[in-house]
């Protein structure tokens, strides 16, 4: 989205001129993650819940940090969360038996626990630099919506630093401040995890929730993205102004946020 600002719709348009039949918004996942959490919570997960939207903490875990359990999402073999997982069980469950699917994290994918969900990845840098070596004009195309099965709410928050946390308040879960943690960037691999392991071997870890990310101001400055075009406050705003849009476009009603809500337990059985 921050990278073709206010082109997010033209942007789809030209994907689906390139014979790209179906598009779908990573973000809706994310709103499918998020209620897997809250399931696992409402389940007696152990805690806390390592909520992991990068490969690249989720295999630090798996290598370096076994003792503790990232919580599985989208089905119980696959530790990988995030929309990522959410997404493609949405696309493997709508499209086409034969189609190809296309995602932009490649650890995910080359895991065999994730049995083949994706065919092959593309960077956000990838296709910025494609459209530009071909001169290619988003403003002549229309807009066009996501395909799938609704937009996303809060799911929207996703790649900011506590965005997870923010998108997992609206299940009213009651969480004092100390049973929270969120971090992001190099502290994880430098102190973080000790640090949680010393209060769980003392008997006295009160964290429930764990919202982690890899990259230093989150996914908005993360590996494949292009950040050297405008700040962290110009992308947030721009994340803003999409959340606002849709808040007053498909959720300025309870009856909306009642469908998001079914349309989530159609698609996760945890």
């Amino acid at each position: 989205m921050s990278i073709f600002p206010h082109q997010l719709h033209k942007l789809l348009a030209w994907l689906k001129s390139k014979k790209v039949v179906l598009n779908f918004d990573c973000v809706f996942g994310a709103e499918i993650t998020t209620y897997q959490y809250f399931l696992a919570a409402n389940n007696g997960a152990k805690k806390p819940i390592i909520a992991q939207p990068c490969p690249s903490v989720v295999s630090f875990i798996e290598i370096l940090q076994t003792k503790f359990n990232a919580i599985p999402c989208t089905n119980r073999q696959s530790n990988y969360g995030h929309g990522s997982l959410g997404a493609s069980k949405t696309i493997r469950g709508i499209s086409l038996p034969l189609s190809v699917h296309v995602f932009q994290k490649k650890r995910e994918f080359d895991d065999p626990n994730t049995k083949g969900m994706v065919s092959y990845n593309v960077t956000i840098q990838g296709i910025k630099k494609y459209i530009e070596s071909n001169k290619i004009d988003l403003e002549s195309f229309p807009e066009i919506d996501f395909d799938g099965p609704m937009e996303a709410e809060k799911g929207l928050l996703y790649s900011q630093p506590g965005g997870l946390f923010e998108t997992f308040k609206k299940y009213n879960v009651p969480l004092k401040i100390n049973q929270v943690r969120v971090t992001e960037g190099r502290e994880i691999y430098e102190e973080f995890f000790e640090e949680l392991e010393k209060e769980i071997n003392r008997g006295d870890c009160d964290v429930i929730i764990v919202d982690v990310l890899n990259c230093q101001h989150g996914c908005n400055r993360g590996t494949g993205t292009i950040y050297h075009e405008r700040t962290t406050n110009d992308v947030l705003k721009l994340q803003a102004e999409r959340l606002d849009k849709h808040n007053s476009e498909y959720y300025s009603s309870k009856e909306y946020r009642d469908k998001l809500d079914s349309v989530l337990k159609e698609y996760v059985r945890y």
